[in-house]
């Protein structure tokens, strides 16, 4: 029995920063309940679409994040407390 997999899970599902996981296609394939809450939507409503369609209200998103190939990026939103890891 392999716990890694649950335990980060668990860590993600439960962590108060919004994380969110985008394919080489910059597409969202997985959102965590802090993204969600953050961004007032629903996980299923999320899966599939471009990020710029997440990011849509905040246009200085593309200058912070030119390369989301390169890794993990972070994008502080300063009108909350938590950040959204991309």
């Amino acid at each position: 029995l392999d716990l890694a997999p649950v335990a980060r899970d668990a860590l993600i599902e439960t962590m108060a920063d919004g994380m969110i996981v985008l394919d080489a296609h910059e597409r969202v394939v997985d959102i965590n309940p802090a993204a969600r809450r953050f961004l007032s939507v629903e996980a299923p409503v999320l899966l599939g679409q471009p990020v710029a369609r997440l990011f849509a209200a905040w246009p200085e998103w593309p200058a912070c994040c030119r390369d989301l190939r390169a890794g993990r990026i972070e994008l502080p939103l300063h009108d909350a407390a938590p950040s959204i890891a991309l």
